[in-house]
């Protein structure tokens, strides 16, 4: 289940930096994602669904990102597809968000072969495709691309955070 986590995890960070980097607006690049934290992981089947708290500052306009998608690659094959629902971020300030993220496994991935790789799976061996559409409050939009970003780069800094809150 920590691993799942993880996943979970390093897509919020995958968000963060698609706001931070990939916009070319000088003040979304200041963006920061301060804090999170998993309210509830629900698994049915090979689906699992992900409620986190992420707590964002903006010091921004509004801003408004939809249509993220993705899917989460272990080298060259598709470990999964996964989706987040809209978020409206305010502007010039700092919240909380709840992002639902909808996680399900590859036709490809059984659930035995995922339980079988999560024992000595390394964040390394692990990328994101990811998009999303953003929509500065004024009428700016755009919509951005991730191909084949590695997780572990998300995730590295935030490790030592994740051992600290436990999770």
């Amino acid at each position: 289940m920590l691993k799942y986590r993880r996943i979970f995890i390093v897509l919020m960070l995958g968000l963060s930096l698609f706001l931070t980097g990939c916009t070319g607006l000088s003040k979304l690049k200041e963006l920061r994602v301060l804090d999170y934290k998993i309210e509830s992981v629900d698994m049915d089947g090979r689906d699992v669904q992900a409620v986190l708290n992420v707590k964002i500052d903006n010091p921004s306009k509004q801003l408004s990102v939809s249509d993220v998608k993705g899917r989460i690659n272990l080298k060259e094959d598709e470990v999964a597809v996964y989706r987040a629902n809209p978020i409206v971020i305010d502007g010039q300030a700092t919240g909380n968000y709840p992002v639902v993220v909808r996680f399900s496994l590859s036709e490809e991935m059984s659930m035995f072969r995922l339980l079988t790789m999560l024992k000595t799976l390394h964040m390394d061996d692990l990328s994101t495709d990811v998009s999303a559409r953003l929509k500065v409050k004024g009428g700016i939009r755009t919509k951005v691309k991730l191909d084949r970003y590695p997780l572990g780069r998300m995730g590295r800094s935030f490790l030592g955070k994740m051992k600290k809150k436990r999770i």
